[in-house]
């Protein structure tokens, strides 16, 4: 068996897999077992840091809000004109 953690594009462990075969792939960083420990941790010049790079879930949900509000504002500007038909 092969462990691999996978990485963001900001080098930030997202999950861990275990696979048959060997992977080469940028995102994906060889683990010597399974273990979720690894799960938010940044992997920088060949090492893992201490620290947990855990995402801000309330400014995520908050961020889609946003976005979802103001395409609301923008169909309505769209419909308004007339532009809706």
């Amino acid at each position: 068996m092969f462990y691999y953690a996978q990485l963001n594009e900001n080098k930030v462990c997202t999950g861990v897999s275990s696979l048959k075969g060997e992977v080469q792939a940028a995102h994906m960083v060889r683990i010597p077992e399974y273990n979720t420990d690894y799960i938010w941790k940044k992997y920088e010049n060949g090492a893992w840091s201490e620290e947990k790079y855990v995402p801000d879930y309330g400014q995520i949900q908050l961020d889609r809000m946003e976005a979802v509000e103001q395409a609301i504002a923008d169909l309505s500007i769209i419909l308004a004109s007339g532009g809706g038909q």
